[in-house]
């Protein structure tokens, strides 16, 4: 339960689970293009997805996040995007059938556990 961020096939996904309320997007500079008109992104009431988002704007992005009490989650992008779909149709994951949101908080070696570091979702190298 919480508040997470996850970066998969250069997509920005920014969740919750367990009824917290999203973060409000005005919080993030336009200047990282991140939900910006010219754009690609999409929002339902639990997630939020930035497309095609450049590392550089994905970096100050996180530490934003973490700031807010957001915290890196490594999840499948087939799954998140499942997640999007049942909340922007107003489903419950549990009324899709959809498994719990779960991830590996694991810091990367030589990091402390108190920030976590941005690293790619499974199947995504830097």
């Amino acid at each position: 339960m919480g508040r997470h961020f996850c970066v998969s096939e250069g997509n920005l996904y920014i969740f919750t689970t367990g009824g917290e309320f999203l973060l409000d997007l005005n919080v993030f500079p336009g200047e990282l293009n991140l939900f910006e008109a010219e754009v690609g992104w999409k929002l339902s009431p639990w997630i939020a997805v930035a497309e095609d988002v450049l590392q550089r704007s994905v970096d100050r992005a996180s530490i934003i996040l973490q700031l807010n009490d957001y915290s890196y989650m490594q999840v499948s992008s087939g799954l998140l995007e499942d997640y999007f779909r049942a909340a922007f149709l107003g489903l419950t994951p549990q009324a899709m059938d959809l498994p719990p949101l779960r991830g590996s908080f694991e810091p990367s070696p030589g990091r402390s556990a108190g920030r976590q570091p941005l690293s790619f979702c499974s199947g995504h190298q830097r």
